[in-house]
């Protein structure tokens, strides 16, 4: 837990891949990247967002941006299904 006793857990993520497949464990999967040379800062929270970090966010004008790595997935490798 963090010193200061919030709940924040943050993950960098990068060179975020999808693969279409028919079976759970394919032999031969073809990625498709979503974003490369991107890096996704993801923040959660269970609680109200602590000052420190809301300042931070504010500071560096960080855009609030919703994010669903599976429906991106999906979207990805479905081209039929859509979530918008």
């Amino acid at each position: 837990m963090p010193v200061d006793g919030s709940d924040v857990k943050i993950t960098f993520d990068h060179d975020l891949r999808f693969a279409s497949a028919s079976e759970l464990f394919p032999r031969r999967p073809v990625f498709v990247a979503t974003r490369p040379r991107f890096v996704v800062m993801e923040i959660k929270t269970k609680q109200a967002q602590p000052h420190w970090l809301h300042r931070i966010v504010c500071q560096f004008e960080l855009p609030s941006v919703p994010n669903s790595k599976f429906a991106t997935g999906i979207e990805r490798t479905q081209h039929s299904i859509t979530f918008r």
